[in-house]
């Protein structure tokens, strides 16, 4: 099998797998919305702002570089392996001794015992991280499909069950807890390898030399995406956190599972060519394509009916995060091809850069979020719209140089979704006022109208534009 059709391959499995965990992640928030409050998701959201960190930082950045690599030994990655268990231990440590402090800095109650039982998760994580990472090295995406789609099942009945026998905020933390340990069991079972007992730091001194600067970037990136969290807890408290905390889930989870599953297959497939610059580019390409192409009309689609989504799927109560998501819709766009620098940047071993960008733009982030959280969370919602808007071609136009790629070929990659993503807008709200003017509606009735109009004229219009890409697309798949 090729490479071509291994990334294919790859991008159809982790592909699906994303759809089937997005949809069961809307249904799962859906029903926990309506059975749980507003100060419940904001107490999660804090814990998830410390575990997050955690679990970012939870290999010191060897996984890139084991997946970076071409040539890794056995030795190498056991190392790796025990590696990840201590610093899961010590990092699970430092989060149950600490979390009487971490209470009071977003000043709040109940945290210190959501903190303590969750703080296991990291060891949990870290029994199953090795795993993960080789089986992206592999790019044996079928199975790593298979572990995701399991895992948000897990959780939707667990956190669910609970929730309905009342167990508030707890039933979003077991829940968690709960996945955590299925998708490691899983890991086990299909990962084809079995650790030696053997641990010597001096086998993987070369995986320390790219892993630090990984490492620090995503103590950093962590920091940059997560400062809205802090700060908004910390300003505003549970509720407001909670009503932007879905905003933001909402924007993000469907950008994440299209960007980040994509360039899961692409990161391994392009450090097999790191040296050749022009397949790189055309690759490249390709995938900036793709993720327009989904990630333009979600993005344009749920701005629009961003109000009536709100109320029918998650209840009237949720009102203030409408205009909140309908903000962050557009850092989602610039967000979604925001994503893929970094796998430039690491298949050219370059994972430096990253570093000393995201330690660049935390002041200037952190000032934004300072400022905007003066207007509540639209403002910070605003602020980050802005950052966003200046800091996402400056970055981009640092990694092209890395490939040569020229910004006028790099730019045509999004005439097409940006056109059929307009023509959503046009359509969509124009049926939207003929509707409201002329008939007495249901908000549902409105909703599924308009997801049906919007889903129909985008995917006539990018079948009549983009016609000769979605054949080849099927064909490297058929192979």
């Amino acid at each position: 099998m090729t490479l071509v059709q291994k990334v294919a391959k790859g991008i159809m499995w982790t592909g699906s797998s994303a759809a089937t965990v997005t949809l069961l992640n809307f249904g799962i928030l859906a029903v926990l919305a309506r059975l749980l409050s507003p100060s419940d998701f904001g107490l999660m959201g804090m814990v998830m702002v410390v575990t997050g960190f955690a679990t970012m930082i939870a290999d010191l950045g060897l996984g890139s570089a084991v997946i970076q690599r071409q040539n890794v030994t056995h030795e190498q990655i056991s190392t790796f392996f025990f590696l990840n268990i201590i610093f899961g231990i010590v990092l699970g440590g430092i989060v149950y001794f600490t979390s009487g402090l971490i209470e009071k800095i977003f000043k709040t109650t109940d945290l210190v015992s959501l903190l303590k039982v969750i703080s296991f998760s990291f060891l949990i994580i870290s029994l199953g991280q090795t795993f993960r990472t080789l089986l992206v090295k592999w790019m044996n995406f079928k199975k790593l499909a298979m572990v995701e789609v399991s895992g948000i099942f897990i959780y939707g009945i667990s956190s669910i069950t609970l929730a309905v026998k009342g167990f508030g905020v707890w039933s979003l933390v077991i829940g968690f807890l709960v996945r955590q340990i299925g998708e490691t069991v899983l890991l086990w079972i299909f990962t084809a390898f079995k650790p030696q007992l053997f641990f010597n730091l001096k086998k993987v001194k070369n995986l320390f030399n790219f892993g630090i600067y990984v490492f620090g970037e995503r103590i950093f990136n962590y920091f940059n995406r997560n400062l809205d969290y802090i700060i908004i807890g910390f300003f505003l408290g549970a509720e407001a956190l909670g009503f932007y905390t879905l905003a933001y889930q909402l924007m993000l989870f469907p950008l994440f599972k299209i960007s980040h599953v994509i360039l899961k297959v692409i990161f391994p497939a392009f450090s097999r060519i790191q040296n050749e610059n022009k397949k790189m580019r055309d690759g490249y390409l390709k995938i900036v394509k793709y993720i327009s192409l989904a990630t333009f009309p979600m993005m344009v689609g749920i701005f629009v009916v961003a109000p009536e989504f709100i109320n029918v799927i998650y209840g009237a109560k949720w009102q203030p995060t409408v205009l909140v998501l309908q903000i962050l819709c557009l850092v989602g766009i610039f967000q979604s091809i925001g994503t893929t620098v970094g796998t430039i940047q690491y298949a050219k071993g370059r994972p430096d850069i990253g570093f000393k960008w995201n330690l660049f733009t935390l002041c200037f982030i952190a000032t934004a979020f300072f400022v905007g959280v003066k207007w509540g969370i639209v403002g910070v919602a605003v602020a980050y719209t802005l950052v966003s808007i200046i800091l996402s071609p400056i970055i981009q136009s640092i990694t092209n140089r890395l490939i040569e790629l020229k910004w006028k070929d790099f730019l045509k990659q999004f005439i097409n979704p940006t056109m059929g993503s307009m023509l959503i807008i046009v359509v969509v709200f124009s049926l939207k006022i003929f509707l409201l003017n002329r008939f007495v509606l249901s908000q549902f009735a409105i909703l599924i109208s308009s997801v049906l109009l919007g889903v129909g004229v985008y995917t006539s219009f990018i079948y009549l534009k983009e016609r000769k890409l979605i054949f080849e697309s099927f064909k490297n798949l058929s192979m």
